[in-house]
C-alpha cells in the first residue's frame, strides 16, 4: 500500500495504545493510528470513515466487544478487525474469530502483531480488488445483456469441458420459458429442437467441433412452450484453450419466425394468384388489362401477351351486352365493388356463363388506382346441377332413392291410397350380422355386399314400387295397391330368399347374408309416412329379436314394448344425472382363513320411492345405448372411494373387485381413466381388481393384450369373470396377464349333484393352478358346495352362503359380526 494506512485502535489504556503504535512503526508499518477509548469516540471515528484496519482490545469498560464487532461489520463488511488483548483465553478467541474477527494477538506477544496486520491489509486489498473486478464484470455483463436485449437476440454459452450451458433470459423467453424453467444442459437445447431438425443439426455440430473452423452458422426450428415452432438462425464462434483445443462455444439465437411468415405470406399470395382455378385479372382505372393469371388464359383461351394493354370488352359476347357491362362499371365506380352472373365469350367464340366479381383498389388517399376482377366458369356447375339434384335424392353407394326421396314417394303413394281406398305397405329390411362382414373382411367388402343386396332387391321389385336405402344396411320398400296382407308377406319372404343366396366377393370370399324384414300397413298401422317407416323398423327389430332371417308384421304390442324401452332409456339418463345408483358389496371369502379379504362392488338402481331395479333389467340397455361408459366410471370411482374409507377404518380388506363392461374395455383412454380415479380416491392400485368376461377379452384380440398390460403396469389386479361360459381357450388365456379366474355360478349351482359340473369345475381349478392363477367360485350357497371347492384347491368364493350383496353400512356391520 503506497499511502499510510489508517488504523483505529480501540483501547481504554493510553499506554497500551502508545505501545501498539510504537510497535507498528518499529516494524516499518506506516500507520496513522487514532485512539478511541469509549463508545462515543468509536462512533465518531466510524462516522468519519476511511479506515484500513481496526485493532480492538477485548476488555474496554462499558463496551461489549461482540456488539462492537457486529456494529463495525454492519457498516463496513470488508474492514479487517483484529482482536488484541492481554487477558482473553484461546478458546474464547477462537469463538471471536468465528463471528467475524480476522485474527487475535496477545499483548504479551506483540511479535505477532506486525505480521498479522500486514496479512490482514494484504487480504483486504485482495478482497477489494476482487470486489472491483466483480463489479466491473457485473457492469460489463449488464451492458452486454442490455445490448443483447436491444438486439432482441438470445445468448448461449456452452462450456465444452464441463458440459454446462448458459442460456440468457432472452434465449429462454424467445421460446416462452421463464429463467428458472430450463436446466443448464446441452440436452435442453437438443430436446427443444424440432424432431425433424434434431439429427441433422447434431450431425453438423459434431462435424464442426471435429474440424478446424472457429465459426459456424446453423438454421433450425425449435419448439416453443405453447407447442408452436420458431425458426432460428444461430451464429456461433469457438474459443480454444492454450493447447488449441475447443473450450467454449458461444453463440446467439435470432428468431426468424416473423420474417419467415412474411416471406411465406408473399409466396402464398403469389401462389394463390398463379395457381388459383378462378380467372384473375387486374386493370387500370380505364379498364385496360395490366395482368392476368394462368387460369384466365385457360378459361378465356386468350394467351397472356394477347390481352395485356387491351380492354375487358374482348370478353363481351356481342354488342347487345355493351349496356350491361357499362352499368356494371358504373356500379364499381360508385360503390367500389360489383358481383353477379355474366355471359362471356372465349377466344374461339364459345359463350359460357361466369360469376364475376370486381373490386376497386384504393390508395392511402382513398382514390381508386386499379381494379381486380375474379371470374369463375359456371358451365360445369350448370352442367352438374342435374347431377347434384340426383345426388341430393339418391344414395351414392347404391344409387337407390335416399330417405328424402323415399318420403316424397311414400307421401304420393298414401295420397293415391286415400283417394282410391286401397292399402299400401312399407317393408323395412336389415341385413343380419352385417357388422361382422365389415369387421372381418373390411369396409370395401361391406360396400360390395350392400351393392349386391341393392341389385338383387332392384331386380325383384322392378319399377312399379319404390326401393330405397336409408343408410347402413337398412333398405325400405314401398308396395302400392296391396290387395291382401299375404301379398306383402310373400314379397318379404322373396326378399329374404334373394338376399340369402350365396355371393362370391371380388376378393374370392363367399358370403351368405341373411335378412330380417318388418312390415307396416296403411291404413292399419299408421296414417303418415313417418309413422309407417317407424313402425316397419319396429317390426324389423322384433324379427331380429325372435331369431333373425324372417319377417314380422307391426302390432300394437311391439309399439308398447318400444315405448317401455324408451322409458327405460330415459330413466337411465335421469338416474345418472340425479345419482339414483347405489353400490352393494358382496364379500370375497378366503377359504384358507375363512374370512373376507375382499369385496365385489355391484351396482343397483334405486329410483326414488320405488324398489331396487336389478342389473339384469338395465345393464343390457346401458350397454346398447352407450350409457354404460358413464355408469362404469361412476361405479369405479364410488367403489375406490368406499374402499379407501374402509382402509382408513382398518376394516381388514385388501381389495375391491369392479366389473368392466365391453364398451369400457374398448376405450383407448381406459388406463388413464383408471389411473385418475385411483389418484383422486387415494386408493393403492394393488387394492383394485378389475373383472372382465371372456367374451370381452376375446373380442378385442391383440388390443386386449395391450389394454390389460397398461392396467397391469399400474399394479392393478385382473380377473376373468364367468369363466367357462365363453371361449375357455387355454391357448388364449396364456396370452393375457391375468391374476384370477372366477368360476361361473352356473357350474357351482349343480355341485355336488351333477357329475359334469364337478368335472368341469375341477378342470378349471387345475388349469388355473397350472397357469399360476388364483381361483374364486361364484354363487356358493351350500356347505356341500363349499366342501367340494375347498377340497379341490379353490382359493376363495362368494355367494349367499356367506352374504347377499349389502349396502356399504350393512356390509361394515357384517364384517364386525363375522369376526
Amino acid at each position: 500500500m503506497d499511502r499510510p494506512v489508517n488504523i483505529l485502535v480501540i483501547e481504554d489504556v493510553k499506554a497500551d495504545f502508545l505501545m501498539i503504535e510504537r510497535h507498528l512503526h518499529r516494524n516499518q508499518i506506516a500507520a496513522r493510528c487514532l485512539w478511541a477509548a469509549n463508545a462515543a469516540e468509536i462512533g465518531d471515528a466510524l462516522d468519519r470513515g476511511g479506515w484500513d484496519l481496526v485493532l480492538s482490545d477485548y476488555n474496554v469498560p462499558g463496551l461489549d466487544f461482540r456488539e462492537n464487532l457486529t456494529r463495525i461489520r454492519g457498516r463496513f463488511p470488508n474492514l479487517p478487525v483484529l482482536l488484541i488483548s492481554g487477558s482473553i483465553g484461546e478458546e474464547e478467541a477462537v469463538e471471536i474469530l468465528k463471528i467475524g474477527a480476522w485474527d487475535f494477538v496477545l499483548k504479551d506477544n506483540l511479535a505477532r502483531l506486525a505480521p498479522s496486520v500486514r496479512r490482514a491489509l494484504l487480504e483486504a486489498s485482495e478482497r477489494e480488488a476482487l470486489r472491483r473486478a466483480e463489479e466491473s464484470l457485473r457492469i460489463s455483463e449488464e451492458r452486454f445483456q442490455l445490448a443483447m436485449r436491444g438486439a432482441n437476440d438470445g445468448l448461449w454459452d456452452w462450456n465444452l469441458k464441463s458440459n454446462d450451458v448458459y442460456f440468457s433470459p432472452r434465449w429462454k423467453a424467445m421460446l416462452g420459458y421463464a429463467e428458472d424453467e430450463l436446466s443448464s444442459s446441452p440436452f435442453t437445447w437438443i430436446n427443444l429442437l424440432h424432431p425433424d431438425d434434431r439429427l441433422p443439426t447434431q450431425a453438423r455440430m459434431g462435424e464442426f467441433l471435429k474440424g478446424g473452423d472457429d465459426r459456424i452458422e446453423l438454421r433450425f426450428r425449435m419448439r416453443h412452450k405453447d407447442g408452436g415452432d420458431r425458426h432460428i438462425r444461430a451464429p456461433a464462434f469457438l474459443i480454444r484453450d492454450g493447447q488449441g483445443q475447443p473450450e467454449r462455444l458461444v453463440g446467439t439465437h435470432v428468431d426468424l419466425t416473423e420474417s419467415k411468415l412474411a416471406e411465406a405470406g408473399l409466396r402464398q399470395a403469389a401462389a394463390v394468384f398463379t395457381s388459383t382455378l378462378e380467372a384473375v385479372f387486374v386493370t387500370d382505372r380505364d379498364g385496360v388489362i395490366l395482368a392476368v393469371n394462368p387460369a384466365f388464359s385457360i378459361i378465356s383461351e386468350y394467351p397472356e401477351d394477347e390481352v395485356l394493354s387491351r380492354g375487358l370488352d374482348i370478353l363481351q359476347p356481342g354488342h347487345d351486352d355493351r349496356a350491361f357491362y357499362q352499368a356494371m362499371w358504373r356500379e364499381v365506380w360508385a360503390k367500389g365493388s360489383w358481383q353477379g352472373e355474366v355471359s362471356c365469350r372465349r377466344r374461339g367464340g364459345d359463350i359460357f356463363p361466369a360469376w364475376l366479381g370486381m373490386t376497386s383498389v384504393v390508395n392511402e388517399g382513398g382514390e381508386s388506382v386499379s381494379y381486380v376482377g375474379v371470374f369463375t366458369d359456371l358451365s360445369r356447375l350448370k352442367h352438374s346441377e342435374a347431377k347434384l339434384q340426383h345426388l341430393a335424392h339418391h344414395d351414392p353407394l347404391t344409387d337407390l332413392p335416399n330417405r328424402v326421396l323415399l318420403r316424397l314417394r311414400l307421401e304420393h303413394a298414401l295420397d293415391r291410397s286415400r283417394r282410391d281406398g286401397s292399402r299400401c305397405a312399407v317393408l323395412s329390411l336389415d341385413l343380419d350380422h352385417f357388422k361382422v362382414v365389415n369387421d372381418s373382411l373390411g369396409h370395401d367388402c361391406g360396400d360390395e355386399v350392400l351393392r349386391m343386396a341393392a341389385g338383387r332387391l332392384r331386380r325383384q321389385i322392378g319399377g312399379a314400387d319404390t326401393l330405397a336405402r336409408l343408410g347402413g344396411d337398412e333398405f325400405v320398400v314401398v308396395l302400392d295397391d296391396v290387395v291382401r296382407v299375404e301379398d306383402a308377406a310373400g314379397v318379404a319372404q322373396e326378399m329374404i330368399e334373394n338376399i340369402g343366396a350365396p355371393h362370391r366377393l371380388n376378393n374370392g370370399h363367399e358370403v351368405c347374408i341373411r335378412a330380417s324384414v318388418g312390415i307396416s300397413l296403411f291404413p292399419d298401422d299408421g296414417d303418415s309416412a313417418d309413422q309407417l317407416i317407424q313402425h316397419a323398423d319396429t317390426a324389423t327389430y322384433q324379427a331380429k329379436q325372435e331369431g333373425r332371417g324372417g319377417y314380422r308384421f307391426y302390432t300394437r304390442s311391439l309399439t308398447e314394448k318400444a315405448n317401455r324401452r324408451l322409458a327405460m332409456e330415459s330413466g337411465l339418463r335421469r338416474a345418472l344425472e340425479q345419482k339414483e345408483f347405489v353400490l352393494h358389496y358382496q364379500p370375497l371369502v378366503s377359504l384358507a382363513s375363512g374370512r373376507a379379504d375382499g369385496v365385489e362392488a355391484l351396482v343397483r338402481w334405486q329410483p326414488p320411492g320405488q324398489d331396487l331395479v336389478p342389473p339384469c333389467q338395465f345393464i343390457p340397455l346401458a350397454e346398447e345405448t352407450g350409457l354404460i361408459v358413464t355408469l362404469g366410471d361412476w361405479v369405479l370411482r364410488e367403489a375406490c372411494s368406499q374402499m379407501r374409507r374402509w382402509l382408513d377404518l382398518g376394516l381388514g380388506l385388501n381389495k375391491v373387485a369392479v366389473n368392466l363392461s365391453p364398451q369400457q374395455f374398448r376405450l383407448s383412454s381406459l388406463h388413464e381413466r383408471v389411473r385418475d380415479i385411483l389418484h383422486d380416491s387415494r386408493l393403492p392400485p394393488s387394492c383394485l381388481e378389475l373383472e372382465l368376461t371372456e367374451t370381452t377379452i376375446m373380442a378385442q384380440g391383440d388390443h386386449a393384450v395391450t389394454q390389460m398390460a397398461a392396467l397391469k403396469d399400474q399394479g392393478i389386479h385382473l380377473a376373468i369373470d364367468d369363466f367357462g361360459t365363453g371361449y375357455s381357450s387355454l391357448a388364449y388365456l396364456r396370452r393375457f396377464p391375468l391374476d384370477k379366474l372366477k368360476i361361473d355360478q352356473s357350474f357351482v349351482r349343480d355341485i355336488p349333484h351333477d357329475q359334469g359340473a364337478i368335472e368341469i369345475t375341477s378342470t378349471i381349478i387345475a388349469m388355473a393352478k397350472n397357469l399360476k392363477l388364483s381361483v374364486l367360485a361364484e354363487g356358493v350357497e351350500t356347505h356341500a358346495q363349499l366342501d367340494f371347492l375347498s377340497g379341490s384347491g379353490c382359493d376363495s368364493c362368494q355367494g349367499f352362503l356367506y352374504s347377499r350383496p349389502l349396502p356399504a353400512d350393512d356390509f361394515k356391520g357384517w364384517m364386525a359380526r363375522s369376526g
